[in-house]
């Protein structure tokens, strides 16, 4: 196993991790008919709809701000919808990050590193909502 990121928030760890293979992978994927998987993501659970058809109408990211002390680290945010009645999403892979200024590097992979010192904020963007997040 190869450690990609080691992340820590709260007092809970996070381990990013990728198998190591040493050759190649015997037998074959357990498949439905013609290679169709037969687990299958339904459609409408990645909709732009809460739970039972309902739209998000809020906005929560998770840390509230992000504090960076050495230029080496790098962080990713918990994008979070809420529905009118209550039920909470997952939008953390369909948000939009756009920090403002040069002092942030966004990844291909949502992580955020400090390319410079200085203040700025990061705008988030999700189902037609807009959240922003201080960055120290």
């Amino acid at each position: 196993m190869t450690i990609r990121r080691l992340l820590a928030w709260q007092g809970l760890v996070l381990i990013l991790a990728s198998p190591v293979v040493a050759g190649p992978i015997q037998g074959k994927a357990k498949t439905g008919k013609d290679n169709e998987p037969t687990t299958k993501l339904n459609a409408s659970a990645a909709s732009s709809k809460g739970g039972a058809g309902e739209k998000i109408v809020t906005l929560r990211v998770e840390p509230a701000e992000l504090l960076f002390t050495d230029r080496r680290e790098s962080r990713r945010l918990l994008v979070i919808g809420r529905t009118a009645s209550g039920q909470e999403r997952d939008l953390s892979r369909e948000a939009k990050l756009v920090p403002e200024g040069d002092s942030l590097k966004l990844e291909a992979d949502g992580f955020l590193s400090p390319v410079k010192e200085g203040e700025t904020r990061i705008r988030i963007q999700a189902e037609g909502l807009e959240a922003e997040v201080p960055v120290r």
